[in-house]
This record gives structure tokens, sequence and C-alpha cells, in this order.
């Protein structure tokens, strides 16, 4: 005697499984069918064995080889594995963390358009200011009034709290402070303050390799150069 139930329980879209396997292509689409592997959710919750998952997904295809293709939840519940109200609870359960992963993933996505659209800004406004600059510079009559704006407007810009130009002298042994902020910027002038082309410093290595060299945390650069006039660098 089987112990198969002879006729169907009507459908429940709480109770029903929610991942449909491609014979169950038919089924009518509802939320819950969004939500994956039921069986293995309720193995995790120790609320069926291995073995009545098996025969619940046999009994499944059966139905399906037959023309009546049955979701698994509602399959469970037929052959008394899980009764109708734990069921509704798991599924609910599913539907409540789909739904907290849902929204999870789209703040997340909102960080990384604002960070984009926050990296895309700071691209534009270098752009920006770099043709200014080149305007600047086509109209400035003199070299160090071109340095003085350029310095300043880095600053505006960027909201630096430095910024500074040097030029190699014409030796090419050094490279000397010409242009800087503040009152840094005057007193470092003041005292002719120079690197030697090479030397070991961020802008010694950048004379040496004539290309540009970043740091976001000087601190962690072995090549920064301390300078007690400037602690917040």
């Amino acid at each position: 005697m089987s112990d198969l139930p002879d006729s169907p329980l009507p459908p429940n879209p709480l109770r029903d499984n929610v991942a449909p396997s491609t014979d169950q292509i038919n089924l009518p689409v509802s939320p819950e069918i969004l939500i994956p592997r039921l069986g293995d959710y309720l193995l995790e919750k120790g609320l069926i064995t291995q073995q009545d998952l098996q025969r619940a997904l046999d009994y499944q295809k059966a139905n399906a080889i037959a023309g009546n293709p049955r979701l698994l939840g509602q399959i469970l519940v037929e052959l008394k594995m899980v009764d109708r109200a734990t069921l509704d609870h798991v599924i609910t359960e599913q539907i409540l963390k789909l739904q907290s992963a849902l929204k999870e993933t789209n703040k997340q996505l909102e960080k990384r358009v604002e960070e984009r659209t926050q990296a895309l800004q700071r691209r534009l406004a270098q752009i920006r200011t770099a043709a200014e600059i080149t305007r600047m510079a086509m109209r400035a009559p003199h070299l160090n009034e071109l340095l003085s704006i350029t310095v300043n407007r880095i600053v505006e810009q960027f909201n630096y709290y430095y910024a500074a130009i040097f030029l190699i002298d014409p030796q090419g042994k050094y490279a000397v402070l010409r242009e800087a902020t503040g009152k840094v910027g005057k007193e470092l002038k003041a005292r002719n303050y120079k690197l030697a082309v090479g030397s070991r410093s961020i802008v010694g290595w950048v004379t040496t390799h004539n290309q540009p060299r970043i740091s976001t945390d000087v601190n962690e650069d072995d090549l920064y150069l301390q300078d007690e006039l400037l602690p917040q660098t």
C-alpha cells in the first residue's frame, strides 16, 4: 500500500516551493518563485532529512512526467513531511531574508554609484583646473605670476592646505622651490629651499625618473622627507 495521497492539495503560494525545475516552467510565476533551494533550506533547519528530500523530489519528478508539475513545498505537505504552518513560516522567513539581501545589495550599489560619481567629479574638476591654468599661462606676462596663480588655484580647487612648485636649476643639480602657498610657502622660499636632483625624497625621485609620483599617504611612502613646517602633510 502506498502512503502517497490520492488527490493534490490546492496550491498555496506561501507554502509551495520557490525554485522550479525545468519540468515546472508552466507553473504560474509568483514572488516566492524567486526564492531558491527550499529543500536545502529545510535540511539546514533540521525540518526534513536527506531521505525525505530525495523521496519528495522523486515524487515531484513523477508528477512532472505525468503532466502534473508541482512545487516542492506542496509535495512536502502532501507527503506529510512538514505541516502547512511550518512550511508557510519557512517560506515567509526566506522571503524576508531575500528582501533584506536585496536591500543590502541596493545600498552597496548606491554606494558604488556615489563613489564613482564623486571620482568623476574630482576628475572633471582636475580637467577644468588644468584647462584654466593653461589659459592663464597663455595670458600671464611673467613666469612668477603664472606659478603663483597655479599653486593658489590648486589649493582652492582641491581643498589642499598647501601646494608648491619646484623647478630644476640651470645646472641641473637642484630642484628649487619657486612658488608655494601660505605662510609656510613664504618661509620656505625665503630659505631658498631646494632638494638635490635624485635625492632620497619624493621630489628627488620625480626629478630622476621624470614622471609623476602619487602618494595617498606620505607616512607610508619611504621616500617622504618630513618637514617640521608641514605637519599635516
